[in-house]
C-alpha cells in the first residue's frame, strides 16, 4: 500500500503512513476470554486484574507497540510490549478494583513515531460482583465424651476463593484454619463459630455450627437443638439384687461402664470380685451384708477417655426374726420386722393356736434366736401380749399362760445396731367357750 508516494519499511517520521486504528480487546485471563468484545465483564477484586489487547496494522510494516489510557481513573496511561505490524499487544490493569463500569482505549504508535490517527473507541468493561459469601459449619462427632477431640469443619462459597478463617465457641475454641478440633473438659452442649473473610472482595460472614453424626456407644447427653455438640461424661453403673436382705443373706451385683472401653480399660469392686472386667451380671458379694447396711463400690481405670467416676450401691440389712412356740406350734422363723435404729419393727403374725379358754394355763409359749446356720445376736427382748408388755429375756424355753380371748403374742428383739426384728402368734380359743 503507498504512502504519500511510497512507504519504506524505516522512513522516517511521516504522519502521512500512520498505523490503522487499533482493535481492542479486554479482559483476558490467560486464555480465558471474558468477552463480548462489545461489552466485557468478569468479576471485581481479581487480585492480578485482567489482560487489554490491541491490534493494529502498519502501511510501512514497522513494528507497533500500543499505548492504553482509562476514562475517569487516576491510573496513569500504561505502554505495551513492541510487536511486529498486526499482532496483538496488551498490558494488565484493574487488579483489585471493586465492582462498577470502566473505559479505555488504546493508541497505535510504530517504531517511527507515527501515531493512528485516531484511537480505539472507548470500550465499556463492567467488574461486576462476586456472589456473596455463604458459610456453614458442623461438629463431629455429635456425642462426644469429655476429652474426645471434636472435629469443627467449615465450608465456604461465594466471594474470589481466599479466605481467613477466625474461629471461636465455648471453652475458648479459637483457630485460624478452614477446620479445627478441639477436646472438652466439661459436659454439655457445646457451641462454635466460624467467621470467614473473602480477602479479595473484602465481604465477612460467619455461621453457628450445626450438630454432626452421633458416634455408635456415645455417651448419654443432653439435646443439642441441632447446634453444636453434646458432651457427655464416662459412667459406671452398679446394682445389687436383691437392695434388702435378712443378715446372714448374701446378695449379688451387676455393674457395666457406657462406652465399654472407650471408657475403661479395667474394673475392681470393694467387697465384690470384677476379676477386672468392666461389666458383669449377677456376681455374688465376697463381703456378706451386714445390719444395718452395706455397701458396695466399683472403681475403674481410664480408657481411650475417662474414667468413669466411681459407682455404688447399697444393700439394707434386717436381723432375722425370733421363733415362737406356743403349745408346740412353731412359727416359721422367716420375715421379721426391720425399722430404723431404735424404731420398731411391724409384727408378722405367722401361726395361729387353737386353744380351750375353759382349761386353765392353756398357753405354754417359748421364744429363742434362729437357729444355725442364721447368726444374730440379740441384746434384748420384749414379749407383747396384745400390746402390753408382758415378759422380757432374750430367750424361755416356756412361760405358761391361761388365754379366755383371742390373743396376739409379738417378741420384739433388738440387736446392738437398734435393729428390731419381730415375730407374733394369734391364739384363738374355740367358739364354744368364747367370751364376750
Amino acid at each position: 500500500m503507498a504512502c504519500n508516494g511510497t512507504c519504506s519499511a524505516s522512513p522516517p517520521a511521516d504522519a502521512t503512513c500512520p498505523p490503522t486504528t487499533p482493535t481492542l480487546s479486554a479482559l483476558w485471563k490467560g486464555a480465558t476470554y471474558f468477552g463480548p468484545a462489545s461489552a466485557p465483564s468478569a468479576p471485581a477484586y481479581d487480585v492480578d486484574g485482567y489482560d487489554l489487547k490491541a491490534q493494529a496494522t502498519s502501511p510501512s510494516g514497522a513494528n507497533l507497540n500500543y499505548y492504553f489510557e482509562w476514562s475517569g481513573e487516576t491510573a496513569a496511561a500504561l505502554w505495551s510490549d513492541w510487536v511486529g505490524s498486526g499482532g496483538w499487544a496488551g498490558v494488565s490493569h484493574y487488579a483489585g478494583t471493586g465492582p462498577g463500569t470502566y473505559y479505555a482505549r488504546a493508541w497505535a504508535i510504530d517504531q517511527n513515531d507515527n501515531w493512528s490517527v485516531a484511537p480505539s473507541a472507548w470500550l465499556p468493561i463492567m467488574l461486576t460482583a462476586p456472589n456473596a459469601l455463604y458459610a456453614s459449619c458442623s461438629g463431629s462427632p455429635g456425642n462426644p465424651y469429655i476429652s474426645q477431640l471434636v472435629t469443627w469443619n467449615s465450608s465456604v462459597t461465594g466471594g474470589l476463593d481466599s479466605y481467613t478463617y477466625s474461629w471461636s465457641g465455648d471453652e475458648a475454641l479459637s483457630g485460624a484454619v478452614a477446620t479445627v478440633t478441639k477436646a472438652y473438659a466439661v459436659a454439655g452442649v457445646k457451641q462454635a463459630i466460624v467467621t470467614i473473610t473473602d480477602t479479595v472482595s473484602g465481604q465477612t460472614t460467619n455461621a453457628t455450627c450445626s450438630t454432626g453424626a452421633n458416634q455408635p456407644n456415645g455417651p448419654m447427653t443432653s439435646a443439642t437443638g441441632g447446634l453444636g455438640v453434646s458432651v457427655g461424661s464416662c459412667l459406671a453403673s452398679l446394682s445389687v439384687s436383691p437392695d434388702s436382705v435378712e443378715q446372714g443373706t448374701n446378695t449379688s451385683l451387676t455393674w457395666s461402664v457406657t462406652g465399654g472401653s472407650l471408657c475403661a480399660s479395667s474394673c475392681s469392686g470393694l467387697g465384690f470380685n470384677t476379676g477386672g472386667t468392666i461389666s458383669g451380671t449377677g456376681v455374688p458379694a465376697s463381703i456378706l451384708p451386714a445390719a444395718p447396711s452395706t455397701s458396695y463400690s466399683l472403681t475403674c481405670t481410664a480408657g481411650t477417655y475417662g474414667p468413669p467416676p466411681s459407682a455404688n450401691a447399697t444393700v439394707l440389712v434386717t436381723i432375722p426374726a425370733p421363733v415362737i412356740t406356743i403349745n408346740g406350734q412353731s412359727s416359721d422363723g422367716g420375715g421379721g420386722g426391720g425399722g430404723g435404729g431404735g424404731g420398731g419393727g411391724s409384727a408378722s403374725v405367722s401361726a395361729t393356736v387353737l386353744v380351750d379358754p375353759a382349761v386353765p394355763n392353756n398357753v405354754i409359749i417359748a421364744w429363742e434366736p434362729p437357729p444355725p446356720p442364721v447368726q444374730v445376736v440379740y441384746q434384748s427382748c420384749v414379749v407383747t401380749k396384745n400390746g402390753v408388755v408382758w415378759r422380757s429375756g432374750l430367750s424361755s424355753p416356756g412361760v405358761t399362760d391361761t388365754v379366755t380371748t383371742q390373743t396376739t403374742y409379738t417378741v420384739d428383739c433388738q440387736d446392738s445396731a437398734g435393729k428390731h426384728a419381730t415375730k407374733s402368734i394369734l391364739v384363738n380359743v374355740l367358739l364354744n367357750y368364747q367370751e364376750f
